[in-house]
């Protein structure tokens, strides 16, 4: 913070840069410290977003297609924190209660219901609207559509520069006393081609948010390939099919798709790996829930204790072995009970592996499980279309029969459950830097694969887009891909049996990961070459990792390249990504950084005015 705070005529000056809603919880918390605190400091806060979408950001954008649906329930959304300070605003309805008290059509299970993201975004965004009617007179926020590239460190504070909404570069001529930087993924340089440098700009599509924009240019009757087998894959396959006029009919507990001659002929998907995710099935019952990673629970306490000993956590050999007794168990607990059998909890794991063996010779209809047939389910001899869809259609199968209660369900909840204990180990370079890096590289991708899956009906509709021949998955596994810029045509080739099929279109369906180098807008590597920041480095046994992402402290603020703190700007949600880890969009509790950052601005203001 500058100087300015001594003087109480100057109103302090400050600049959320990000308003999704990340943004908005900085807000939110500022407003509500405000009052806690009861202070009367005039502040003058900047809202700067990259769209007029204040509050939903991008991914929540109102003007989205209804068909793009949240992968998770609704039980799970809530904007407002349930903790002290209490929020400036009296009416604060979790996200089933906002929609049950917006639409009149009756809804049964509400909280079990995948909504559209578009409808986050009308929550989200009527949220911002209620701060902004409560907020204290002394409080003035300016809103503007505005893009940052650049930060710079004055006498008179940190002055700003970036794009506007005409795409002009423009300076900011306001200084700024603080900053909290709450940008989300950022579209990365792959934008110019640097990834396919061959392609054309038609025929290379890096980012593909707004969908309704970014593809509209994609002919029907053309191949398609899509990099990619994530959530954005599936946004992307309905955008090109139900987003064009093509309809799904229910039949029985499946779809067929019905073409509306706008489509592509045929898409292509693939990926490192070549595995969809699997279906998350919602949870109906208020009742029932997901058993507790008690295995893991005792490797945690031992790696806590050790990382306040100074002395870091390796994943594969510390953290690994729990991690898969606990999937393992949950998974033949709840089929032992589907076969009127119980297993019961014991410490000693080697009591459950002999019990599970007794099981199978008395089962031996039932296939063997465990961790590595979950994050590998398909041999590499026998990948195909065929046994892609196979894989698909098998979990869905479960989902029908046993709901989220199916054995692999509850096998893939264990890393929700297990994610926010590992990411206090995980945070700050509390794993080894080889082993942070081989958790990045070979594990992360992977739990969010199986855990974090799109909606049941997605995963169905992208089944009746196979059966319809529009999805095909013959290259899903790490394919040869070459550009022929003269042919204006993709090259994807087999790996193994060297077929291959020529594509018009390329679309990269990936969400870029944070990383100083390759983000567009260079914010954070002009940062750096300010010495405001410096990348984060983890360092051990000799050995260096660096994850992409800005040093900070564990209040969020940067650390210069001097190794001191530049307290007056704050990171929050993505940017952490690297330092800290698994940032959910719209989680309120995880790594927190805008409780302390609000509290501490209100709160020293406060006593300064005193």
């Amino acid at each position: 913070m500058s100087g300015k705070e001594l003087f109480n005529d100057e109103p302090l000056v400050i600049g959320i840069v990000g308003f999704g809603p990340k943004g908005l919880y900085g807000l939110e918390r500022l407003l509500a410290a405000y009052k806690n605190y009861g202070s009367e400091r005039r502040i003058i806060l900047h809202l700067f977003n990259k769209n007029d979408h204040f509050g939903s950001g991008s991914v929540y954008r109102t003007d989205q297609p209804s068909y793009l649906l949240m992968n998770y329930a609704n039980r799970y959304i809530d904007m407002w924190p349930r903790t002290e300070p209490r929020p400036i605003v009296e009416d604060t309805l979790t996200f089933s209660e906002w929609y049950s008290s917006t639409f009149e059509e009756p809804k049964k299970n509400i909280d079990a219901i995948n909504a559209p993201r578009k409808l986050v975004g009308q929550y989200l965004e009527q949220g911002f609207s209620a701060l902004l009617e409560h907020k204290p007179k002394n409080i003035i926020i300016i809103q503007h559509v505005f893009e940052i590239d650049s930060i710079d460190k004055r006498e008179d504070g940190y002055h700003i520069s970036g794009v506007n909404n005409h795409q002009q570069e423009i300076a900011i001529p306001q200084a700024f006393d603080e900053l909290l930087i709450t940008t989300g993924h950022q579209r990365n340089k792959n934008n110019d081609n640097t990834l396919y440098p061959e392609a054309k700009k038609e025929m290379f599509i890096d980012f593909v948010y707004p969908v309704q924009n970014t593809l509209a240019h994609i002919e029907n009757n053309t191949t398609v390939a899509i990099k990619g087998l994530g959530l954005t894959f599936i946004d992307t396959i309905l955008a090109l099919t139900e987003g064009r006029g093509g309809r799904f009919v229910t039949i029985t507990n499946a779809y067929r798709y019905c073409k509306s001659g706008e489509e592509p002929a045929i898409v292509y998907p693939f990926s490192i790996s070549g595995l969809p995710m699997i279906p998350r099935a919602a949870i109906a019952n208020d009742d029932f829930e997901t058993p507790e990673p008690l295995y893991f629970q005792q490797a945690y306490q031992r790696a806590y204790k050790q990382l306040q000993q100074k002395t870091r956590v390796n994943f594969r050999t510390e953290l690994l072995p729990a991690i898969q007794k606990d999937v393992q168990f949950a998974y033949y607990q709840r089929l032992f009970e589907s076969k009127g059998e119980s297993l019961i909890f014991n410490e000693d794991y080697s009591y459950i592996e002999q019990t599970i063996q007794q099981f199978h010779i008395q089962f031996p209809e039932e296939e063997k499980f465990s961790l590595q047939s979950l994050l590998d389910p398909i041999p590499q001899e026998s990948y195909n279309h065929d046994r892609v869809i196979a894989y698909i259609k098998d979990n869905l199968t479960a989902i029908k029969n046993y709901g989220a209660q199916a054995p692999i369900q509850l096998a893939v909840s264990m890393w929700r459950k297990i994610s926010p204990l590992f990411n206090n180990l995980y945070s700050f370079g509390g794993l080894t830097a080889e082993s942070q890096e081989d958790f990045d590289a070979n594990f992360s991708g992977h739990f969010n694969r199986i855990a974090y899956g799109a909606p049941v009906i997605n995963m169905k509709k992208l089944v009746a887009l196979a059966d319809s021949g529009i999805v095909n998955f013959s290259y899903a596994k790490s394919p040869i891909v070459k550009v022929f810029k003269e042919k204006e045509n993709i090259q994807l080739k087999h790996s193994t049996d060297k077929t291959y099929s020529y594509c018009d279109h390329l679309i990269d369906a990936r969400i870029p990961k944070t990383n100083i180098e390759t983000e567009k807008t260079q914010l954070f590597a002009k940062l750096c070459e300010k010495k405001l920041a410096t990348p984060f480095i983890n360092a051990s046994n000799d050995y260096q990792y660096t994850p992409g992402c800005l040093a900070i402290t564990n209040e969020g603020h940067l650390i210069r390249s001097d190794g001191e703190v530049e307290k007056g700007i704050t990171l929050y949600g993505t940017p952490t990504e690297g330092i800290t880890f698994d940032n959910d969009t719209l989680s309120r509790t995880r790594n927190d950084f805008a409780s302390q950052w609000a509290n501490k601005i209100i709160e020293v203001t406060t006593l300064i005015s005193v």
